[in-house]
C-alpha cells in the first residue's frame, strides 16, 4: 500500500486493467509514471472495468 502524490500537471500512462482476486471481484487499473508503476484498486467493491479511449488529458 503505497501512495504517491503527483504535482499537478504530472503525466502518467494507462498500462491496462486485470480483474482482481475475489468472489466479487473489481478491476485494478495498472499506471506508470516515469519508472514508477503502480495499480489503482476503485474504491467499490464491484470497480468498473474501463476503456483507454474513456481517458483523456487533464
Amino acid at each position: 500500500m503505497k501512495q504517491v502524490e503527483l504535482p499537478v500537471g504530472a503525466e502518467i500512462t494507462f498500462l491496462g486493467q486485470n480483474q482482481g482476486p475475489g468472489s466479487d471481484p473489481g478491476y485494478v487499473q495498472t499506471f506508470s509514471h516515469g519508472e514508477e508503476i503502480g495499480d489503482f484498486w476503485p474504491t467499490t467493491v464491484m470497480g468498473l472495468g474501463i476503456e483507454a479511449e474513456w481517458l483523456e488529458a487533464i
